[in-house]
């Protein structure tokens, strides 16, 4: 049972894992605003609502969700703003606790079929809102990212 409220509030600080190397530019070793686009097929982003599960839960599904995508694909820190900061670039927030408690999903209302290009327009549209979202975001890099318990600084 998840006895959190289903509505987010604005000043709730909202998380997303940062995974390398999807969400970094390859050339560059950067984290980049990948980290904010969806997967193709859906217009949602898998995110954690910090403020009600605290910093270790957040690291904890990080890790988990690097673990479960191949060697290569490894936890690196946790990006952080605010369901207020996300709402003001026009794009959706809401509470997706069927998956698990805590989980929210950032909706961008543009879907980009899987193995389909996106026209120009659609691509064009996504990248800015997914640009908007990364400039407002904190990125926190992990320092310990093995350790179980999160070290580094406040969220």
């Amino acid at each position: 049972m998840c006895d959190l409220p289903a509505e987010i509030a604005p000043s709730e600080k909202i998380v997303r894992a940062v995974i390398f190397p999807y969400h970094f530019d390859k050339k560059k070793q950067k984290y980049t605003h990948r980290a904010f686009r969806p997967a193709p097929g859906t217009d949602r982003l898998s995110v954690i609502r910090q403020t009600h599960m605290g910093s270790d839960f957040c690291k904890a599904k990080g890790r988990e969700i690097a673990a479960g995508g191949g060697e290569n694909k490894r936890y690196t820190g946790l990006a952080v703003l605010t369901a207020e900061q996300i709402r003001s670039v026009g794009i959706g927030l809401e509470d997706a606790r069927e998956d698990y408690c805590g989980h929210a999903h950032i909706r961008f209302g543009i879907v980009v079929e899987r193995n389909e290009p996106p026209d120009s327009t659609t691509n064009k549209r996504l990248t800015e809102l997914t640009q908007s979202v990364f400039k407002l975001a904190v990125y926190r890099e992990d320092p310990a990212p093995d350790a179980t318990m999160w070290t580094g600084p406040e969220l």
